[in-house]
């Protein structure tokens, strides 16, 4: 295995888990210790909303940023971020040990976790889009496995010292981590980040948002069952969330490992179909097994919020956009969806008069069938552009045995890559990359078209060439020009 490649703790990768453990610490573990003196309504009204709406609202900041001011990460937004998070940190110690105006402090430490919290994810993006991709998916892989893995011992640890000297030692280790990863202010110049706005906010979204759907109903699953499930198993949830993100890491590990293709919407596909099962069987099953039911969520969440940090690595360097821009922009409607979850199912309660498991079952499923219809007819309508684009709308006489043969060969890509499908044992996605080839469409592109990842292409483009018994590009589109001509000769005959 090559040595970048491989799963290595350096530097970067436990840098990145230092960050994900904060995010975990400020929405799960750490928070507990404000949970036990507001109350469930109190704490998700004080601290649960100003947390998202700065979270969200500093993540579009950020990417609208990257979009019209972009410049490369510097030390002083890691200071910024570093900065904000202690902020938090102090303030709920205050409320704890204190008790000093608790609605205040612990609203205001929820809006410095979320504005820290999205300056640091976005500073880490940068830092693993630096990285290059094939470098950056084995640290996002082992930094969630090693962040998880603490995430359990911290939550066994205790509720109340503990977690605020953790956070206060975290957030130091994350300010260390950042400054020592981000380039220095003279070499910032020579940073591979892009600073140029090469691609505009509508450019982005019809790149991203069939990922952002895909992340932000598997997102709204998880959050609206884990509200179900603190009522049933109270604070021990957040060990239940632990070992699934844990599972998450591992399985990727495990997929990684054996060199699986496998990207956002394969992800997509199999894990909504076991969601919806689970939320299925929430109308008939015991109380008892709701936690369960939302750990797998969570599990799946975790799953597509490591292909989300992947996928916006490899949309930022195919379209040579800014990471900030790419990352901020999916990410803030992506946790945006996410979080919406519990306020939705709360407002269809009250206004349906129906019990919490219909409501969050029902709108689930709902969510999740309604996304599998959209990315299908989205895949539908890619394909059919990609036809027009190459389809004349001119009528012309097909009876004419001077010009048939002339109209037949424009339209002769599809029919040649079908023959040679046949003659080659050609799988059905191979034979669309083979046609997208033929018409110049480049690897960017094809995973837009085909909604898979970039590597998804690679790994098949081999395999076609392989069974092909061609060795590049060019060779495989002299072999389609062949089938065109003995086609176009028997034609004419």
């Amino acid at each position: 295995m090559d040595q970048k490649n491989s799963l290595t703790l350096d530097r970067r990768t436990l840098g990145y888990a230092v960050n994900l453990l904060l995010l975990f610490q400020t929405s799960q573990g750490f928070t507990a210790v404000a949970q036990t003196q507001l109350g469930d309504t109190g704490f998700r009204t004080l601290y649960q909303w100003p947390l998202t709406i700065a979270l969200v609202g500093t993540l579009l900041l950020l990417g609208m940023q990257g979009l019209l001011a972009p410049r490369a990460p510097s030390a002083r937004s890691a200071v910024a971020a570093t900065t904000f998070i202690l902020l938090g940190v102090s303030c709920v110690t205050v409320e704890t040990f204190a008790n000093l105006a608790p609605d205040l402090l612990v609203r205001l430490a929820a809006v410095a976790f979320g504005i820290g919290l999205a300056l640091s994810f976005t500073l880490w993006q940068n830092i693993l889009f630096a990285e290059g991709i094939e470098r950056a998916r084995p640290k996002i892989i082992l930094g969630t496995a090693v962040a998880s893995i603490t995430d359990i011992i911290l939550i066994q640890m205790g509720t109340t010292l503990v977690p605020l000297l953790a956070m206060t030692v975290l957030t130091a280790a994350n300010g260390w981590g950042l400054a020592a990863c981000l380039p220095d202010e003279a070499d910032s110049g020579r940073s591979n980040v892009p600073t140029a706005p090469k691609l505009s906010a509508s450019g982005l979204f019809l790149s991203i948002w069939r990922y952002v759907l895909c992340v932000g109903v598997i997102g709204f699953a998880s959050r609206t069952s884990q509200t179900l499930a603190v009522e049933v198993a109270g604070a021990s949830m957040n060990i239940y969330l632990a070992v699934a993100m844990l599972a998450s890491s591992v399985a990727m590990v495990i997929l990684w490992l054996r060199k699986k293709p496998f990207s956002l919407q394969n992800a997509f596909t199999v894990l909504s179909a076991l969601v919806t099962a689970g939320f299925v069987s929430l109308l008939f099953i015991p109380h008892s097994v709701i936690p369960f039911i939302a750990a797998f969520a969570f599990f799946a969440f975790s799953i597509v919020s490591m292909l989300m940090v992947i996928a916006t690595i490899e949309i930022a360097a195919s379209r040579e956009a800014n990471p900030t821009f790419v990352f901020g922009t999916f990410a803030g409607i992506a946790y945006l969806l996410t979080d919406a979850g519990p306020l939705l199912t709360n407002a269809l309660e009250n206004q349906l008069g129906l019990s919490p498991i219909v409501v969050v079952s029902v709108s689930v499923i709902y969510l999740v069938a309604f996304a599998g219809v959209a990315l299908n007819m989205a895949k539908g309508t890619s394909s059919k552009r990609e036809a027009a684009e190459t389809a004349e709308d001119v009528p012309v006489d097909l009876s004419s045995s001077f010009i048939r043969p002339v109209v037949v060969q424009q339209d002769l890509i599809p029919l040649c890559c079908q023959q040679l499908r046949k003659r080659y044992q050609l799988t059905v996605r191979e034979t669309e990359i083979l046609e997208l080839l033929a018409r110049g469409r480049d690897l960017a592109r094809m995973a837009d078209v085909l909604f898979v990842s970039q590597n998804t292409i690679r790994s098949h483009t081999r395999n076609l060439y392989k069974k092909l018994n061609v060795h590049s590009k060019q060779e495989a589109l002299d072999l389609l020009e062949q089938t065109k001509e003995a086609i176009v000769t028997e034609i004419a005959r």
